[in-house]
């Protein structure tokens, strides 16, 4: 079975931080949201849900409720025509057993895999994206009116970068910083 050349996508995805008004079409997104769904997790316990504003007025609200205040240096994503919300679920009873003997915080670790899951297929359909950690959690989880054991974790700002902009110089470690082969 051909793949895609995924190392390919992982170089040319950044965090876009300007978009193009235009939507992106909701089966792009569900394309995305579907990624995000087959990722692995902890005892397939999956403890993710997420939200998706694509439209107005419901965009803009979670963009004033995200965005607002210490917020505000985040304001950018406001701009983009998809807010996501990734929220952390209960894990089950053998992630949780897990989780507590090896100190592993897995159900923010599992959601985080899902949301790269969905960044990158983003990528791979031409769909750029910013993976956002600080906003303001408690009004976001109050807009969304989510009960108390499920918690906001991070947003994506999604959208289609503006016509001419290319992918920016990004900085990494080397290779030798980042991995080494361990010998016998």
């Amino acid at each position: 079975m051909p793949y895609v050349d995924f190392l390919a996508i992982a170089q040319a995805r950044y965090s876009l931080r300007r978009y193009d008004p235009r939507p992106v079409p909701r089966e792009v997104l569900e394309r995305c949201l579907e990624a995000a769904r087959l990722a692995p997790s902890a005892c397939n316990g999956q403890p993710w849900r997420f939200f998706v504003a694509d439209r107005e007025p419901m965009r803009g609200r979670l963009a004033e409720a995200a965005f607002g205040g210490p917020y505000r240096m985040n304001s950018f994503a406001a701009k983009a025509p998809v807010l996501v919300v990734v929220v952390s679920t209960p894990l089950p009873w053998t992630a949780r057993i897990g989780q507590f003997i090896g100190g592993v915080p897995f159900a923010p670790c599992d959601a985080a895999v899902a949301t790269e899951h969905l960044i990158l297929q983003g990528a791979s359909e031409g769909v750029g994206s910013c993976w956002l950690g600080f906003f303001n959690f408690k009004a976001v989880g109050s807009l969304l009116n989510l009960p108390g054991d499920l918690r906001p974790l991070f947003m994506v700002a999604m959208g289609y970068p503006p016509e001419g902009l290319g992918v920016p110089e990004r900085v990494r470690r080397p290779a030798e910083e980042v991995w080494t082969f361990l010998q016998e």
